[in-house]
């Protein structure tokens, strides 16, 4: 068995991005995950059809649980994601990684990244390199 090491990275590619990834805690894995089960648990309790029937009849529950889904992606990204080269702007100037005070990814960088609606694939990215072992 190999246990990833903390200073581990990983680059993998989304779209036409490639980003590097980082081993989180265990810690703040199970914390994420735990969360994220939740969440998923909490919307998987109803069918497609049932989903639509709440986006039709209670719009703003509907909304809310997709937005706390979307955060706890965001989570897995911010705490997973150490940078990122081949995002661009439209008039073709490179968007700069940023990280925050705490060396995490900046909200300016996530909301770049749900612009360019990418978050879901890349937490799935987060997830799956600190889930499978080498």
């Amino acid at each position: 068995m190999i246990i990833p090491d903390l200073t581990d990275k990983h680059e993998v590619k989304v779209k036409d991005a490639i980003f590097t990834l980082r081993v989180l805690s265990s810690k703040t894995y199970r914390s994420l995950v735990s969360r994220l089960s939740f969440l998923r648990d909490l919307s998987n309790r109803v069918t497609k059809e049932s989903m639509e029937s709440l986006k039709a009849e209670d719009p703003q529950k509907y909304e809310e649980i997709n937005e706390r889904l979307h955060e706890a992606f965001r989570d897995f990204i911010k705490q997973g994601v150490v940078g990122h080269a081949g995002i661009t702007k439209k008039n073709g100037s490179e968007i700069t990684f940023v990280a925050d005070e705490k060396g995490l990814v900046s909200d300016e960088t996530l909301e770049a990244y749900d612009r360019a609606h990418i978050t879901y694939l890349l937490a799935t990215e987060v997830i799956t390199f600190n889930t499978m072992p080498e």
